[in-house]
Protein backbone atom coordinates (compact mmCIF):
# COMPACT_ATOMS: atom_id res chain seq x y z
CA UNK A 1 0.00 0.00 0.00
CA UNK A 2 1.18 3.48 -0.85
CA UNK A 3 1.39 6.50 1.71
CA UNK A 4 0.23 9.86 0.63
CA UNK A 5 2.06 12.55 2.37
CA UNK A 6 -0.79 14.99 2.30
CA UNK A 7 0.04 19.10 2.89
CA UNK A 8 -1.03 20.37 6.48
CA UNK A 9 0.25 24.10 6.27
CA UNK A 10 -1.68 26.07 3.30
CA UNK A 11 -1.68 29.65 2.54
CA UNK A 12 -5.45 30.64 2.93
CA UNK A 13 -6.46 30.58 -0.91
CA UNK A 14 -4.94 27.21 -1.27
CA UNK A 15 -6.85 25.74 1.53
CA UNK A 16 -9.94 27.13 0.40
CA UNK A 17 -9.04 25.69 -3.15
CA UNK A 18 -8.84 22.07 -1.59
CA UNK A 19 -11.78 22.87 0.81
CA UNK A 20 -13.91 23.78 -2.75
CA UNK A 21 -12.82 20.16 -4.57
CA UNK A 22 -13.25 17.92 -1.45
CA UNK A 23 -16.76 19.70 -1.54
CA UNK A 24 -16.95 19.24 -5.38
CA UNK A 25 -15.53 15.38 -4.72
CA UNK A 26 -18.01 14.49 -2.03
CA UNK A 27 -21.60 15.83 -3.63
CA UNK A 28 -20.10 13.89 -6.93
CA UNK A 29 -20.06 10.66 -4.60
CA UNK A 30 -23.59 11.59 -2.84
CA UNK A 31 -24.85 12.26 -6.29
CA UNK A 32 -23.74 8.81 -7.47
CA UNK A 33 -24.21 6.26 -4.37
CA UNK A 34 -26.39 8.58 -2.14
CA UNK A 35 -29.25 5.80 -2.05
CA UNK A 36 -27.06 2.96 -1.86
CA UNK A 37 -25.62 4.82 1.63
CA UNK A 38 -28.40 5.34 2.76
CA UNK A 39 -29.48 1.79 2.64
CA UNK A 40 -26.36 0.92 4.03
CA UNK A 41 -26.86 2.67 6.78
CA UNK A 42 -30.46 1.43 7.06
CA UNK A 43 -29.40 -1.97 7.48
CA UNK A 44 -26.52 -1.46 9.60
CA UNK A 45 -28.98 -0.06 12.08
CA UNK A 46 -31.65 -2.60 11.63
CA UNK A 47 -28.98 -5.60 12.46
CA UNK A 48 -27.88 -3.16 15.81
CA UNK A 49 -31.39 -3.24 16.91
CA UNK A 50 -31.92 -7.00 16.30
CA UNK A 51 -28.64 -7.42 18.28
CA UNK A 52 -29.88 -5.43 20.72
CA UNK A 53 -32.51 -6.79 20.83
CA UNK A 54 -31.87 -10.47 21.18
CA UNK A 55 -29.29 -9.16 23.75
CA UNK A 56 -32.15 -8.30 25.83
CA UNK A 57 -33.53 -11.15 25.65
CA UNK A 58 -34.22 -14.46 28.42
CA UNK A 59 -32.71 -12.15 31.16
CA UNK A 60 -33.05 -14.02 34.50
CA UNK A 61 -34.96 -10.96 36.10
Amino acid sequence: MKTLKITTHFTTEEADTVYQFLDEVKNAIWNSYGDDIIEMHKQIAKEQREQNHELNDDLPF
